[in-house]
């Protein structure tokens, strides 16, 4: 059970990793390019976007993806009556996405980028419900075809456009068509590889999603909220400018989230099983998982909030050195939210989504006010601030609910080790200022590493497991 969680997290991972590199690579010279306002105005319209795509889901992709995790029969059924749902609930949001553009009244030109961008609504569900088939079905290398697949055309042809000087209209097509695309190749890879969906709505199944929506529409609400509010509050209160330092700073740290949802992604068919049939197994693998995803995600939110001023010079350029303070702050964001994915489909696999629901509610009201407190006095910065306290607050929910309701989980000798590594890491960073970047990151990674491994934070007997799990996939993967 382990060796497959691992494999699928491995793999999931390293695919979407090389394709979100080569996407980061053409957001780079789109800010370098099109400067702060431009960056900001397509990143205004994608957050808006991301806010009606989830919205319009209706919050029910996680019960696709429990469901047909526990029961596979149903599968066709369930993929059937989410596309049916979806797709008239989508198409609804994309008229709703329009219009609330027009209210917030940003600029003629980012009007524009967002009424295009509303009419992909219908295909973003396409392939949103099919990434949740193919998750039930622990399909995790299909998903990353459709990544793979949209980020190549993306990058081909929008930076063959940006570089000839097409402008941002033409980038947004070619970021347009590299979504439709995507789209049409996951439909077809879940109705092939798991089961072709059943084009009927039933009367039974169909009551019992319906009753399911209140609840987890709210979910989805919220969270779209959380995620999505901060760049809409910026443009409105401080323009597409600030706007943009913004987004150049959370493009980063949404790369380094990358394995989290991988990650839980995997483990949510698992949890939906074993959640049924062996507590204590999951348990076990809960504690594991968690230690892990916080050794990652503290080291990478030192490194960059330490080392924020080269990375965003060497990135995008001194044009964009106002990004540098708000990386500094929004790095800390990536120590909470690391670990909400999995503490979130825990509570969902063993049917606790109210208290994901309490944690989206606290953590999307925490990010509106703070936001509405900082962003006029502190611009960017503020928002960056707003996403730290939202993110800290939604983990203590996740976490505390967990923890009361499900699975106790506390501080272990292994967490003192991580805490004493993460101290010398930091060390090491600050003491090596004046030192080349590369050489300053190489020198705080390799002395964490050893540290977690002589402090013992690292279980050998998971590293072998991990290489047990990695290799035959390899060797599958080059055959």
């Amino acid at each position: 059970m382990l060796q497959t969680l691992i494999k699928n997290t491995v793999w999931r991972s390293l695919a979407d990793v090389v394709a979100r590199l080569g996407s980061a690579l053409f957001w780079i010279l789109l800010a370098r390019y099109l400067g702060a306002g431009t960056f900001g105005a397509i990143s205004f319209a994608l957050a808006l976007m991301g806010f009606f795509e989830l919205v319009s889901s209706l919050g029910l992709s996680s019960v696709l993806t429990r469901d047909a995790a526990q029961n596979p029969a149903t599968a066709a059924a369930y993929f059937g009556h989410m596309l049916i749902i979806g797709l008239a609930s989508s198409a609804a949001g994309g008229v709703l996405m329009a219009g609330a553009a027009w209210l917030i009244r940003p600029d003629p030109g980012t009007l524009r980028i967002v009424i295009l961008l509303a009419f992909l609504l219908p295909f973003t569900c396409l392939a949103y419900w099919s990434r949740a088939m193919l998750t039930a079905a622990e399909k995790m290398q299909f998903i990353s075809m459709g990544t793979l697949a949209e980020n190549a055309i993306l990058i081909l042809l929008g930076l063959g456009l940006l570089l000839a000087g097409r402008g941002i209209m033409a980038v947004v097509a070619a970021l347009a068509l590299s979504k439709v695309a995507a789209a049409v190749l996951l439909y077809h890879l879940a109705g092939s590889r798991v089961a072709r969906p059943i084009w009927r709505l039933e009367r039974g199944m169909t009551a019992y999603l319906l009753q399911q929506v209140p609840l987890f529409l709210s979910i989805a609400f919220f969270n779209a909220l959380f995620w999505s509010i901060t760049v809409v509050l910026i443009t409105w209160l401080e323009g597409e400018t600030a706007a943009g330092y913004y987004s150049a700073a959370y493009k980063l740290i949404s790369y380094v989230l990358l394995f989290a949802v991988a990650f839980s992604q995997a483990l949510f068919p698992v949890a939906a099983r074993l959640a049924r049939r062996d507590r204590a197994l999951y348990s076990r693998l809960l504690r594991r998982a968690l230690h892990y995803l916080l050794m990652l995600f503290i080291g990478a939110a030192l490194v960059l909030s330490l080392l924020a001023e080269p990375v965003i010079l060497f990135l995008y350029g001194p044009a964009m050195a106002p990004a540098i303070p708000v990386l500094r702050w929004l790095a800390w964001m990536v120590v909470p939210y690391g670990v909400i994915p999995v503490l979130a489909y825990t509570l969902v696999s063993h049917h606790r989504q109210g208290r994901d629901l309490m944690a989206n509610f606290l953590a999307a009201a925490t990010v509106v006010i703070v936001n509405l407190l900082l962003i006029p006095r502190f611009s960017a910065i503020g928002g960056a601030a707003a996403m730290v306290a939202g993110s800290a607050v939604f983990a203590v929910v996740e976490l505390g609910s967990v923890h009361t309701l499900l699975y106790p989980l506390r501080p272990d000798r292994r967490t003192l080790a991580l805490l004493a590594s993460a101290a010398l890491l930091a060390l090491t960073l600050l003491f090596s200022q004046g030192m080349n970047f590369f050489l300053r990151a190489a020198a705080g990674g390799s002395v964490y590493l050893t540290a977690l491994w002589l402090l013992q934070a690292i279980d050998r007997s998971d590293l072998r497991q991990l290489w047990r799990a990695a290799w035959p996939q390899c060797r599958e993967e080059m055959a």
